[in-house]
């Protein structure tokens, strides 16, 4: 959304950005510049690009010391390394089978680094209340669950069930639009195979009791398993409904193709005549 609002302006700030050339940019803007094309969609339709940035990344974190992890800025790049490396495998998986040696290698270092202990904040009363609700329902679970570069709510033990206790912090101010940190969050994770189940707070305020509480995360558990829509990301263009592939003959849904008596029905939609091959009824005629 970014881009289309910026138009010729993103552009100019991106080339203002490369300008000194991808080879003399350090390890930290170029990895900053990968993570906002990231962020802002605009790697979806470049590909290619993000491949040739993240081959000189590769150069450079190859012949990095082990001591720029562990002091001033190396955590925090770490973690934007890790991000990197878990978007080109889940969100670009082509683009992914034809990095070289070179770059996966170094996404391999990565991952294999042990990184520094994150202090977890204190768990906060939204995520606490959930917790004991599911313990309730005896599901077994982990809170600030750690997996790469993310620290997800709640993740159900025996399946790949991540809820999410969305805040008021994961949004814009004044909207329901969830901020683009937490909507690549999203995109990753279900690409990862996990089913995420939305508990937006201005929901859980309104209901009180617990019971109500317990029925409600319980119906929303049960439609992120069971409908296919829940495993598109919530950011792309949502599918008509109406649309179904495999509609049957005779079927009517909108209220203009009603029928006027109930014998039609089932009136095929279809000329009977064409249900046979040319060839066929040409020498039945003869």
């Amino acid at each position: 959304r970014l881009g289309s609002e910026f138009g010729g302006q993103w552009a100019a700030l991106e080339a203002q950005a490369v300008s000194p050339g991808l080879d003399k940019l350090g390890l930290g803007p170029l990895s900053e510049l990968c993570y906002v094309l990231v962020l802002a969609r605009q790697a979806d339709a470049r590909q290619e690009e993000m491949c040739r940035m993240l081959e000189v990344l590769a150069g450079q974190v190859l012949s990095a010391n082990d001591t720029l992890w562990t002091s001033g800025e190396g955590p925090a790049l770490h973690g934007r390394l890790l991000l990197l490396r878990s978007v080109a495998r889940y969100l670009f998986r082509d683009a992914y089978r034809t990095l070289s040696a070179d770059v996966v290698q170094a996404f391999r270092r990565i991952h294999r680094m042990e990184p520094r202990r994150k202090v977890l904040k204190p768990t906060v009363n939204f995520t606490r209340k959930l917790s004991d609700l599911l313990r309730k329902m005896k599901i077994a679970h982990l809170v600030n669950a750690e997996s790469g570069p993310f620290v997800l709510d709640v993740v159900e033990r025996d399946r790949k069930i991540v809820y999410e206790c969305n805040h008021f912090d994961r949004y814009y101010a004044g909207a329901t639009e969830k901020i683009a940190t937490m909507c690549l969050q999203e995109r990753v994770v279900k690409a990862m195979g996990y089913k995420i189940v939305q508990i937006p707070h201005w929901q859980w305020n309104k209901i009180k009791h617990r019971k109500q509480r317990s029925e409600y995360l319980r119906m929303s558990r049960y439609y992120a398993i069971k409908d296919s829509r829940e495993l598109l990301p919530r950011d792309e263009v949502p599918q008509d409904v109406a649309l179904n592939e495999f509609d049957y003959l005779g079927e009517y849904f909108f209220k203009k193709e009603r029928p006027s008596s109930s014998w039609s029905w089932f009136q095929p939609r279809y000329d009977a005549t064409k249900r046979l091959p040319v060839a066929a009824s040409v020498s039945a005629g003869a």
